[in-house]
């Protein structure tokens, strides 16, 4: 079984066409979308990059799925500011627009 790379969130993304699914908060919730990590990699023809908090990396590091996992060392969600989750919305309504939600 092969086990996903583990790298800093502040790290440099050096492929553009990464597929990087973003999972910082609860366990419960990064363990319910594991099951959507297949469909993902399957649709993208590519194995998906997780960010995650240090504390939900050891759920999806052994992911088949998973080539890499990017770990963001933060407090989440309290650390960002309410400006933040609007230029994040902002940035997926323009990156996605048939598909932007937050």
């Amino acid at each position: 079984m092969a086990v996903a790379e583990v790298v800093s969130g502040a790290d440099p993304i050096d492929d553009p066409q990464e597929v990087i699914v973003l999972l910082l908060w609860h366990l419960g919730d990064v363990l319910n979308i594991t099951a959507f990590i297949p469909q993902l990699a399957a649709k993208h023809g590519r194995p998906i990059t997780v960010a995650t908090t240090v504390p939900c990396a050891p759920l999806v590091r052994h992911h088949p799925d998973v080539g890499r996992v990017r770990i963001i060392d933060r407090a989440f969600p309290s650390e960002f500011p309410r400006a933040l989750w609007y230029e994040l919305q902002a940035f997926s309504e323009q990156m996605f627009p048939n598909n932007a939600f937050l």
